[in-house]
């Protein structure tokens, strides 16, 4: 359990002992933070990669990034007494026998904040299976869409570490963070501490969203938990969203009318599911909200099946149970057969409270190609044996390709069929994942190549 009753001096001494050392730019740099959202890091990769930097600075990243304990008088050495007691007297870390040892928690950098949260399971110290304090690739992707606007007040929803309201703070008078989880809402109050915030225009208050939140605001940003769960399987390691992933996004939407103030931006980040026509999101908000715009950011759109694969592999994992992996795949697509689901959208809301009549505007940014989806033979395509089980395919008598005997046996025998129908029936989900993929794959590069054009 973190304690933030801890001194804002002592806080801030640490933080800027962070921002003095190398431990941010060795992370960056590990991360990749030019062609990444992703904010962890293989746990492998690390330690390769801190092969080659110097020992003190090899000592920091394993301490604060993997969890690795460390002998005391050489932490305190590096880190100095105060900083040392301030890791303990946090909880971030304790005194075992003369190690200091990190008790599941790390300190993120992210951007130029310093974020204490939870280590995720799959690092060997882990200390839980289930993540108090959640931080993912889509906590880093709803950063970059937030307008940059002058806020007097702002709601961070859902706030967990409290990432989003300390991302924007510069941009606002005062930053509300509500959480309701007890250690994340004492790792909120430390975050905001640690990066010098002032108490004046930062609030961390422990309430079941809008329960302790009488006042309006500019904006308000929430991440809620949105992983849909069937009913009997607990599930709170990303927070269980319910059957169909938006319960908490109900209540989150059914607020902004109350909380908003007029002309007041609301942002949400999720991954939906949803049909052919788009994520339920966009229905849940036109059946609560009759007034204001809303965009919607379609980052993606994949196959259902893959979020029931992801969701059965965080399963196993989480309650190591390897050899019940067909029966969690199931259950999910069970549940997404009773909910019409076919696709899952990693999504980005933004509602402007303007007064105007529902209006709504969906940006799309994935492959259009999917397990229902049929295509043509363009015209003039030709298929050439080279050598055996060698085939080139020309359009217009010029060579566009080279392929096997498989990809040959779909450019001839799929034409005007569903995709699906490629696909032979496996027991094992997992053979299937592997398949759909790689033939998604496949007719996107055909279409690429001029050989098919969908129908």
């Amino acid at each position: 359990m973190l304690n933030s009753n801890i001194s804002n001096e002592s806080a801030q001494g640490f933080g800027e002992w962070l921002r003095e050392s190398n431990y941010a730019f060795i992370y960056k740099t590990m991360a990749g933070v030019f062609n990444t959202v992703e904010p962890w890091i293989d746990e492998k990769i690390i330690n390769e990669m801190l092969k080659d930097v110097t020992e003190i600075d090899r000592h920091i990243t394993e301490f604060f990034l993997l969890g690795y304990a460390k002998d005391k008088k050489l932490l305190k050495k590096i880190l100095g007494d105060r900083n040392l007691e301030f890791l303990c007297e946090t909880g971030f870390a304790s005194d075992v026998e003369g190690l200091i040892e990190p008790q599941g928690f790390v300190i993120l950098p992210v951007d130029d904040l310093f974020l204490i949260v939870s280590l995720p399971s799959c690092y060997s110290n882990a200390k839980k299976r289930m993540s108090d304090i959640y931080i993912g690739s889509d906590s880093t992707k709803l950063m970059k869409y937030i307008k940059r606007d002058s806020y007097d007040s702002v709601l961070d929803l859902c706030a967990g570490s409290g990432v989003q309201g300390l991302n924007i703070i510069e941009n606002a008078e005062k930053v509300v963070e509500v959480e309701l989880n007890d250690v994340a809402y004492n790792a909120a109050i430390l975050n905001g501490k640690i990066n010098g915030i002032s108490p004046k225009k930062y609030e961390v208050r422990k309430s079941n969203l809008y329960q302790m939140v009488p006042e309006q605001f500019d904006c308000i940003i929430s991440n809620p938990p949105f992983v849909p769960v069937p009913e009997n399987i607990v599930f709170p390691l990303c927070g269980d969203g319910g059957e169909d992933g938006l319960d908490l996004v109900r209540k989150i939407i059914s607020g902004y009318t109350q909380h908003l103030k007029p002309f007041g931006k609301a942002y949400m980040v999720l991954e939906c599911i949803g049909d052919e026509e788009g994520p339920y999101v966009v229905k849940c908000m036109k059946e609560i909200l009759k007034s204001g715009s809303i965009n919607v950011s379609l980052i993606n759109r994949q196959q259902i099946e893959f979020q029931a694969d992801a969701s059965a592999k965080i399963a196993i994992e989480i309650y190591k149970d390897p050899e019940n992996y067909n029966n969690y795949y199931n259950a999910w697509m069970d549940m997404f057969n009773r909910t019409g689901a076919t696709y899952i959208y990693p999504v980005v809301v933004e509602y402007i409270n303007n007064g105007k009549p529902l209006e709504i505007n969906i940006i799309r940014n994935y492959n259009k190609w999917a397990l229902d989806s049929k295509f043509e033979l363009a015209p003039d395509v030709a298929i050439v044996k080279k050598e055996k089980d060698f085939y080139e395919v020309t359009v217009n008598g010029v060579g566009r390709a080279a392929f096997d005997e498989e990809v040959k046996h779909l450019i001839e025998d799929m034409p005007g069929k569903k995709l699906r129908e490629y696909l032979d029936t496996e027991d094992n989900p997992r053979i299937n994942i592997s398949k759909i993929k790689s033939l998604l794959n496949t007719v996107n590069g055909l279409e690429a190549k001029g050989i098919i054009i969908p129908k």
